[in-house]
């Protein structure tokens, strides 16, 4: 664990008794793309799913993308304007490559805080100011 985040969750620990680990509200896994030479990379975490005021997620699937696309608003991300099937591509200024990275740099985020989130949706690329969200007990 870097020493960093240590000394940061610490912090919040002694000024606040306790530590609100941020949310987005979403399902992703690591998005790849095919390169010209046929290889392929790691290129950003898609967002798969996205909870919902029942406390489900709704998942993506051809069959049904567009008509969920209006049920994201119970989400910190979904309520910033996310959709399902966007690709994360930087997270506060720091490029994303893997769901992994994502979740690793969440932990040095407390809830409450505004982040830039620069996406891609459909091949466009665009950016929206997220704040994050707590996360449930549980999850």
């Amino acid at each position: 664990i870097p020493v960093d985040l240590v000394e940061n969750i610490a912090r919040t620990l002694i000024s606040k008794g306790k530590v609100d680990h941020p949310f987005l509200g979403i399902l992703g896994t690591t998005f790849t793309e095919e390169l010209a030479d046929g290889s392929v990379q790691p290129s950003g975490a898609i967002i798969g799913g996205i909870l919902q005021e029942d406390g489900t997620y709704v998942t993506l699937d051809a069959s049904d993308a567009i008509e969920i696309e209006g049920n994201v608003h119970k989400s910190a991300f979904g309520e910033a304007g996310a959709r399902l099937g966007d690709v994360i591509v930087a997270f506060d200024g720091n490029p994303i490559r893997t769901m992994n990275q994502l979740a690793a740099l969440m932990r040095y985020y407390r809830a409450g805080d505004s982040i830039a989130v620069d996406l891609i949706r459909d091949g466009v690329s665009l950016t929206i100011s997220v704040t994050l969200d707590t996360r449930p007990e549980g999850i």
